[in-house]
């Protein structure tokens, strides 16, 4: 511990006093031999557990094909293949394209500049209570003040920031379509409509509490957009790859945004950066899959958003957890569970 306070800024706190030694499925081992289950799961990013057989194996072989070949000047099949199969796995029917980045930030930031991109718009409406990450942009889409924000201003411009759907605080009046009234009302109050390109909402909030709007919010939002050709993008880095019984949470509302970011769990344990919305390098993928086949020439990619372990590795996740079928409590109920009114 003394080490780590010499070597590592104060910033990068930690959870726990636990040094991990290895790990093995749901089991963590520390550096004094004591054995723990593993609760955290790298925040989100271990749905099919620690080093599983199969990942290891598609790590080993792709080790012995390359490490690091940039897809914009050296393309290879993997990254195809994940984005062929994210495409057939995020909700629609209609053709879908996927970008490979690097982390879940840069998806939610490339995914906010095809958006702008596509509709000449600049304003882009988040939420109170979400989390969007941690880079200039997605800290300014994030509404935690501390300890995200706090000393990091000014924040970007053209983000305005409506409430969420928790009727558990709203009282027991508070319904679907009342609380989406605030995305009209912001349209009056706030940001005139023709100026918003895009709708950023996490499906279920994650750092805001595990908040479950009622079934038919996101419908109605997605209504509002229509009406006014502003694009609804799901951040679903935390809630996609099966977190809540379905591969994206957007199913359980019946939607199909525009524009979908994924992560964590899909990289996983992966020892490059790739995924479909996105990617994180030594630690998890991401994507931007674009449900509505946006182009612009405005994207670019940076030389270690294309490694080479992170396709094989995410495809095998991918596979692994479609034969898992964890697909189980919330997926067999009509609707995810809502808190109950406040008493």
């Amino acid at each position: 511990m003394a080490r780590r306070e010499n070597a590592i800024p104060r910033g990068l706190s930690h959870a726990t006093p636990l040094y991990i030694a290895k790990a093995e499925g749901a089991v963590i081992e520390d550096v004094d031999g004591n054995c723990f289950l593993d609760f955290a799961g790298g925040i989100g990013c271990l749905n099919v557990g620690h080093r599983p057989p199969t990942i290891l194996g598609a790590v080993e072989d792709q080790l012995k094909r390359h490490l690091h070949l940039c897809f914009m000047v050296t393309p290879y099949e993997s990254y195809v293949r994940l984005a062929e199969k994210l495409n057939s796995l995020a909700p629609g029917s209609f053709p879908k394209k996927t970008l490979i980045l690097t982390t879940g930030a840069e998806a939610v930031e490339n995914a906010v500049k095809i958006a702008r991109a596509y509709t000449k718009r600049p304003a882009i409406i988040c939420f109170e209570d979400a989390f969007h990450g941690r880079t200039l942009l997605t800290m300014s889409l994030t509404s935690k003040t501390d300890p995200y924000k706090a000393g990091f201003g000014p924040f970007a411009s053209e983000v305005y920031r409506i409430p969420y759907a928790y009727l558990y605080r709203g009282g027991n009046s508070a319904t679907a379509e009342s609380v989406a009234h605030h995305l009209e009302d912001a349209f009056k109050r706030v940001v005139a409509p023709e100026s918003v390109a895009a709708v950023i909402a996490e499906p279920v909030l994650g750092e805001g509490g595990f908040v479950v709007p009622p079934r038919d919010y996101f419908r109605a939002i997605h209504k509002i957009c229509r009406k006014h050709g502003i694009l609804l993008m799901a951040d679903e880095v935390q809630s996609g790859i099966a977190r809540t019984g379905k591969w994206f949470a957007s199913e359980h509302f019946g939607i199909e945004p525009d524009l979908i970011t994924t992560a964590k769990s899909l990289g996983g344990c992966a020892p490059g950066s790739k995924n479909p919305r996105a990617s994180f390098h030594l630690s998890k993928n991401c994507v931007i899959s674009t449900a509505r086949s946006f182009t612009t020439a405005k994207l670019r990619s940076g030389s270690r958003r294309s490694r080479s372990p992170s396709p094989a590795t995410s495809l095998t996740r991918v596979r692994q957890v479609q034969r898992g079928r964890p697909f189980t409590t919330m997926a067999q109920e009509p609707h995810m569970p809502t808190r109950q009114a406040k008493r």
